[in-house]
């Protein structure tokens, strides 16, 4: 069973072990980012990169308010950060998959802002927040990938905050399927095939929608042709029709508005 590190039971990791596993992991399409597979990230990250760690659907990775300790990057599954308000309600920030790195808090304060939960089987790394800081002042290219995940991840939030406050329910949902699928197709794909981790509760509750709302969407998008769904499996039968639904172009990026 892998272990992570905590404030009072710190992992000590035989140099010989660690090694395998980073080798195992080159072997598998790599959970992260580009930059750090180079020559002398690869290097840097034997000397920090923790063991994998396992998750079953249902735990958590942190909780809000835990010490924040380290980044994480997905080797496989998905993980939810949420957070829930003081009335109970549940406020999602955002779905992570293979490739991701998050817990990018970690660099900055001293306890999570969020949790994290696995919403299915998942395997994530940990990577030293405080190790990290210190390599990225002596790997120009560490350091800068770190600057560009943290700019995309103020991009996100700027983006959930346009979707809550200007679109429409049904634009908010296809928003969601258009950005999802733009994850695992082709720019410019004309469809694309999802297997949804998250329930249509969560995702309602990363749009700020009811869940009957979400599901009412769904179903009126399949009776327009847009989507077929089986189970958690979901079809984009139209992709430039949800596209353009979405205000979206076709790269997936916010269309022009003339009047600006």
């Amino acid at each position: 069973m892998a272990i992570t590190p905590t404030p009072d039971h710190p992992v000590s990791v035989p140099r010989k072990t660690l090694r395998h596993e980073i080798r195992a992991a080159r072997a598998r399409p790599s959970p992260l980012p580009a930059v750090m597979r180079e020559p002398a990230a690869s290097q840097a990250l034997e000397r920090f990169a923790r063991p994998s760690r396992r998750l079953v659907r249902g735990e958590h990775l942190f909780h809000t308010g835990e010490r924040s300790l380290a980044l994480y990057a997905i080797e496989s599954g998905s993980v939810k950060l949420y957070t829930v308000t003081p009335s109970g309600e549940e406020q999602v920030f955002g779905f992570c998959f293979p490739g991701d790195l998050f817990g990018l808090d970690a660099l900055g304060v001293p306890v999570h802002s969020c949790s994290a939960v696995a919403l299915e089987p998942t395997t994530v790394y940990a990577l030293s927040a405080s190790e990290l800081e210190a390599h990225c002042q002596r790997i120009p290219a560490l350091q800068h990938e770190i600057h560009r995940l943290l700019g995309r991840r103020i991009g996100d939030l700027h983006e959930l905050m346009m979707v809550l406050g200007k679109k429409r329910a049904d634009e908010r949902l296809a928003s969601f399927l258009v950005n999802l699928a733009a994850r695992f197709t082709a720019p410019g794909a004309r469809q694309a095939e999802l297997h949804l981790s998250m329930t249509r509760y969560e995702i309602g509750c990363h749009l700020g929608l009811a869940l009957e709302t979400v599901s009412r969407l769904l179903r009126r998008f399949h009776d327009e042709g847009l989507i077929r769904m089986r189970s958690r499996y979901i079809r984009l039968l139209d992709l430039p029709r949800l596209r353009a639904l979405a205000g979206l172009d076709t790269e997936g990026h916010a269309a022009t508005d003339p009047g600006h």
